[in-house]
């Protein structure tokens, strides 16, 4: 009768041995799980702000051409010269030669038009292009953006034909 309580004591011993190990092994699977986890969070919130960041830029390249077109239409309506100063000014901000206003990628030339006042100090002196460059994004992504850029700019130019003609200054028709 005695070896059939040791051999019992012995299968319940073995027993707590085994629950312990497989208790070890499902609480460190589980903080692997927990760390990859914490990987893939990680990652995410970068990927997350990278496409913030571009969502950004690239809504400023379209409000900006949106503005400059908005300031020629305004001066060839009116001939007001102060829409051709905010067309330049605008430009000089794009192209980093004037210092970016703060939250510049928020309602600001609208403000601008309807009280003459600039609605928030200046910042850093940036140029779209270095704005782009600092951003993460896809090469496809930055050609169409570059794509985008180049449109703009030949838009600019029927722009500045309109502000010449204000002038009084004609292309050749030649």
């Amino acid at each position: 009768m005695g070896g059939f309580f040791l051999r019992k004591t012995i299968f319940k011993e073995r027993s707590f041995v085994f629950f312990f190990i497989y208790l070890a092994v499902f609480v460190l699977t589980l903080l692997g799980c927990l760390f990859a986890l914490l990987k893939i969070e990680d990652k995410s919130i970068s990927a997350t702000k990278n496409y913030n960041d571009l969502y950004v830029v690239v809504d400023q390249c379209r409000q900006t051409t949106d503005d400059l077109t908005t300031m020629v239409r305004l001066y060839v309506l009116t001939g007001d010269k102060k829409y051709e100063e905010f067309y330049d000014e605008i430009l000089s901000i794009r192209e980093g030669l004037s210092p970016r206003p703060e939250g510049y990628n928020e309602v600001y030339w609208d403000l601008v038009v309807i009280d003459d006042k600039v609605p928030r100090a200046s910042g850093q002196s940036i140029s779209f292009k270095k704005l782009m460059n600092q951003i993460h994004m896809t090469e496809e992504e930055r050609k169409l953006l570059e794509e985008s850029q180049h449109n703009g700019q030949k838009l600019g130019l029927l722009e500045e034909e309109a502000i010449q003609a204000m002038q009084g200054k004609f292309k050749d028709a030649a």
